[in-house]
């Protein structure tokens, strides 16, 4: 009796983050329009770097548009509710390097991360973000995602 008491709890204490992504966001998504034009991805990815505190990286890439990629550097502890988006540089560079088909990087002027969803546990963070970056060449609204890292 025991045994299948606590094999019944591992089954349901080791459920895996992708189950516990469908049950908050369905998918991997990132939408979001750049300078007034709908941005779609075609590869999402996301990691996190546990050293010195650690950093959460999600990136965001395409082959059909004047910025190729997003690379968004956040916190660990990053909180729920809302978040500055200006690039801070430093040992861990926090804000978002956006990646110009021009070439060259260039990073977030201003901007506000509304994180709707940060579980650390299963490592899942959804949110809807805004910026701005290359004094204002580069305008970013109605951005929103959920991802795990």
């Amino acid at each position: 009796y025991t045994l299948v008491l606590l094999l019944a709890l591992c089954i349901v204490a080791c459920t895996g983050k992708e189950d516990n992504l469908d049950a908050i966001c369905d998918t991997y998504f990132f939408e979001a329009d750049l300078n007034g034009q709908p941005w779609e991805a075609s590869k999402v990815t996301g990691s996190k770097d546990f050293r010195n505190g650690g950093q959460i990286k999600l990136i965001v890439e395409t082959e059909n548009s004047d910025v190729l990629k997003f690379r968004f550097h956040l916190p660990c502890n990053i909180k729920i509710g809302d978040n500055d988006l200006v690039f801070t540089p430093g040992f861990w560079d926090y804000g978002v390097l956006i990646f110009p088909k021009s070439g060259g990087v260039t990073v977030s002027q201003s901007g506000n991360l509304n994180v709707t969803v940060h579980d650390t546990l299963t490592r899942v963070l959804k949110g809807t973000f805004n910026l701005t970056a290359k004094s204002g060449d580069i305008v970013v609204n109605n951005g929103s995602f959920c991802m795990s890292y």
